[in-house]
This record gives structure tokens, sequence and C-alpha cells, in this order.
């Protein structure tokens, strides 16, 4: 798996800020969130569609219901 942009694309709507700065993703959808925790929550949503893929609500067999502003569905 490719790890570029973990840390540079938003979790909630996957756009990707080409000139971010400091330690904090503030996307235009909303999400606001430190740049390690956006990073881990794409590499953790890339690891479970490599692992049994998921449907469109964002759930798969790997995953579980997320409560809270990054659930989808």
């Amino acid at each position: 798996m490719n790890p570029q942009n973990t840390s540079r694309a938003c979790p909630v709507c996957g756009k990707v800020n080409e000139r971010l700065r400091g330690h904090v993703l503030a996307c235009p959808c909303g999400a606001r969130m430190g740049r390690h925790v956006a990073a881990a929550v794409n590499i953790a949503r890339r690891g479970v569609e490599f692992l049994g893929g998921l449907d469109p609500r964002g759930r798969g067999r790997w995953a579980t219901p997320v409560a809270g502003p990054l659930a989808l569905g």
C-alpha cells in the first residue's frame, strides 16, 4: 500500500490539501483534526479496503459501525 497523501487527505470527504502547514488538517468540508490523526484514519481505511473491501456505506467484514463525525451512512 502506498502511504502517499495519508496526512494531507481529509478522512471525511477525501479532498487532498496540497498546501498544508503545521500540524492541523482543516478541510473546507468542516473537518478539523491533527494531521497524525488524519493519517491514522486514512491508513486504517486503506487497510480495511485491502483486507475485505468496504460497501458504499463504509462497512465491511472487518469494519465495525462508528459513531461520530467519521460515521458514513
